[in-house]
């Protein structure tokens, strides 16, 4: 069996976890929970570090944090996992769908730009799929309509965005360290902030509200989102190697552009875009005739190969009427990513043999 990714957590990595549980550090109090902070933030590029139990939880505390008038407009990619919407709705917030192109399944800025309306109090800019969306021109449009930027950066830790980390261009930008991401702590996320007050407000809320100086005592309720100090000790041992990380995703997406270029029933991922080169968080494919896609995912499936659909589009999704939100057919390029697209076997912890056996049987079936 192939997983759909697998990460690669080493004999280094468990014996700091283990002595952290040996000492006794297993809960949020422990040493490398601030330490993980600091390193992860200065990887990056940016002042303030705030970690969570995961990307999902990141986005709660944001829009619990951000204090915007009821009923303000946060306009969220549709191709997207549903993490943004939780903590949308908790807060009385209304999302607004914007539409993803073909190309590199990211939200171009006219997309975007076309869904601010005066009630915008947010923009959620995604890097989809391991290339970057145009941070730039969205940094500087939020930065002159007053409109906040949330960046979320889960799918592309290390990703350089015309020399830039991804990560630095939002007001608040925000990271997952599940399994199949760029380094791991199981579960788990970060908030990252040059506002040091902000910072200062999200950690206060990811611990249930209490009070910096009198224990118990709330001027508000909220979660509790602390990040274990052994999933900290994890990211810290996983971060100083996120480099080769980075580089051996490369060279995955290498042997899958190797072996799929020259089939042209199939659409690969760009290995770059006008932003960036391409990290290979994942290696989506589309193929428009539904039939041969079938085919190809019966062969994944019955020779036990991992697979997963794109994102199921988030203007689409049932539970919106739940918020009497209506169910609106307008993102049809995100609703054809789905129909059309899946993505391989990628991951820290998957060889260049195994993505080889991937492709042979796809190809066997092209």
């Amino acid at each position: 069996m192939i997983p759909v990714t697998r990460p690669d957590v080493t004999e280094e990595d468990a014996a700091i976890v283990r002595n952290e549980i040996s000492e006794g550090w297993i809960s949020s109090e422990g040493p490398y929970v601030e330490q993980f902070e600091k390193n992860f933030s200065s990887y990056i590029g940016m002042a303030e570090g705030v970690s969570v139990t995961s990307g999902t939880a990141a986005l709660d505390v944001i829009f619990k944090s951000i204090k915007l008038n009821p009923g303000s407009e946060i306009i969220v990619p549709s191709m997207n996992i549903s993490s943004c919407l939780n903590g949308i709705f908790q807060n009385g917030y209304k999302p607004v769908f914007v539409d993803c192109n073909l190309t590199d399944y990211n939200s171009d800025f006219t997309a975007i730009v076309d869904k601010v309306t005066n009630k915008t109090g947010a923009i959620v800019l995604t890097h989809i799929y391991g290339l970057g969306a145009d941070a730039s021109s969205i940094r500087q449009y939020c930065s002159n309509q007053n409109i906040i930027l949330i960046e979320d950066t889960a799918q592309a830790i290390g990703l350089k965005i015309k020399e830039q980390n991804a990560g630095t261009f939002g007001d608040y930008s925000t990271f997952s360290f599940y399994p199949n991401k760029m380094i791991t702590t199981g579960e788990g996320g970060m908030i990252l902030t040059n506002n040091h007050e902000k910072a200062v407000d999200f950690r206060k809320i990811r611990n249930l509200s209490f009070d910096e100086n009198l224990r118990f005592f709330h001027d508000d309720f909220s979660s509790n989102y602390r990040m274990t100090n052994m999933q900290a000790a994890l990211g810290f041992s996983q971060l100083c190697r996120v480099s080769n990380f980075i580089l051996h995703r490369k060279k995955l997406g290498e042997t899958y552009n190797k072996y799929l270029k020259n089939y042209n029933e199939i659409q690969i991922p760009l290995t770059q875009n006008r932003f960036s080169e391409n990290c290979y968080w994942a290696y989506p494919i589309i193929i428009k005739d539904r039939a041969l896609r079938e085919r190809v995912l019966n062969k994944l499936k019955n020779n036990k190969i991992g697979y997963r659909t794109l994102f199921y589009p988030l203007n689409l999704q049932p539970a919106l009427t739940k918020f009497k939100l209506e169910i609106v057919n307008d993102c049809p390029n995100a609703e054809l990513l789905y129909e059309t697209g899946f993505y391989l076997p990628i991951g820290n912890g998957i060889s260049e043999y195994e993505v080889a056996q991937v492709c042979e049987i796809v190809i066997s079936v092209l």
